[in-house]
């Protein structure tokens, strides 16, 4: 997106307002990403660009910035790098392995530090962000005391969880009761079998995290949040940065789960496929799947031998090595170590953790429902 941002800028601009040359660039979140990426890209191309790049102002940019790199983006640009940053931003936290520029000054940048800024107070706020960095001049617009203030973090968790809240609300009666049905399967929830939408947002986000500490202090974690916390419980942490959208990171975890459960031949093992194999099967199928691969993850499924059962469209005979692969995913018995292969009994150990985690193995099964529920929504704004 960085490569093609400022092409796609120049070519709208020449199209509707072409006597304009300069822009300023304001980048929030991974939007600073892109800027972040876009303007080193302009760095290695010609200096003949019709298109001039005068400030830049990055607030809690959700991507690293080298002092080095900063130096060249400051070089490029006609005007000033300013970075907007916050100590208090622990979205930002959630970006493992990364040192954001969002949380810490950054050399051959204007620092421009915003305290007790959480990751979403800048759009709410950003006249003060404005006044604060004299961004492109700004001195003043309105006085900060006549605007809207929302404090963000005074909002309903449950309700501003959109990707989980607005999904549930627009998916069927159906989606929302097999959630239900899967959730109700921990003992750290307390799910009745009349569930509200909230209470089913509410009880999805205490299975993600500690539940001990959710349930002491009353609320449990965002969706994005929840996925982040399987895919590290799962080692996909590196896999995540090859994912640009919500939709990406279930397809990730979800095969990953299935793939740990009934091996690499199970028709919905592969991240690239999964969608495709998915849409093939009927609802009823799906979620038989999905019913199959919550049984394997309990610490009872250790002493069966379970097997997912085979998609209408497939329903032939399982060979012998998809046998193999079936058992050698539900049981850890010593003295099969020589039968199986290293990977499937790393599977089996991985699929033991998530057994004896509490929640996971309710929590597992109902990302793997919202996951059939987003895909057949197809709403971009949920994606």
């Amino acid at each position: 997106m960085g490569k093609t941002l400022l092409s796609q800028l120049e070519h709208y601009l020449l199209k509707h307002h072409p006597y304009l040359s300069k822009v300023n660039l304001v980048g929030h979140s991974l939007g600073g990403r892109v800027v972040v990426s876009a303007l080193l890209d302009l760095v290695n191309k010609p200096a003949d660009d019709n298109l001039e790049i005068n400030d830049v102002l990055l607030m809690a940019a959700a991507a690293e910035l080298p002092e080095e790199d900063a130096k060249r983006i400051e070089e490029k640009i006609s005007g000033k790098l300013y970075n907007a940053w916050s100590n208090d931003d622990d979205v930002l936290r959630f970006n493992l392995g990364e040192n954001s520029a969002g949380r810490q000054k950054v050399e051959h940048c204007q620092n421009v530090l915003m305290p007790k800024f959480g990751h979403t107070d800048y759009w709410p706020r950003l006249e003060q962000v404005l006044r604060a960095s004299g961004f492109n001049g700004y001195i003043s617009g309105l006085p900060a005391s006549n605007q809207p203030q929302p404090d963000i973090k005074s909002l309903d968790p449950v309700v501003a969880d959109h990707l989980l809240y607005d999904l549930l609300d627009l998916t069927s009666d159906r989606v929302r009761e097999q959630v239900a049905k899967h959730l109700r399967s921990s003992s750290w929830t307390t799910l009745e079998t009349h569930h509200s939408l909230y209470l089913l947002t509410k009880e999805t986000q205490l299975l993600g995290g500690h539940c001990l500490v959710n349930l002491a202090r009353g609320r449990g974690l965002k969706y994005v949040q929840i996925l982040l916390m399987l895919a590290e419980h799962y080692d996909l942490v590196n896999e995540l940065h090859d994912c640009a959208r919500v939709i990406e990171m279930e397809a990730l975890l979800i095969s990953k789960c299935f793939r740990s459960s009934f091996g690499e031949a199970h028709v919905l093992a592969s991240q690239k496929s999964i969608i495709v194999q998915m849409s093939a099967m009927s609802e009823t199928g799906y979620f038989e799947q999905v019913d199959a691969l919550a049984a394997s993850l309990t610490v009872t499924s250790y002493f069966s031998t379970t097997e997912a059962p085979a998609p209408e469209y497939r329903q032939t005979a399982p060979t012998a090595a998809t046998k193999e692969l079936a058992l050698a995913s539900t049981s850890l018995l010593p003295s099969w170590t020589n039968l199986v292969s290293t990977d499937r009994i790393k599977a089996a150990v991985t699929n033991l953790k998530t057994a004896v985690k509490p929640g996971y193995s309710a929590l597992i099964p109902a990302v793997a429902v919202l996951f059939y529920a987003r895909f057949k929504l197809n709403n971009e704004g949920l994606l």
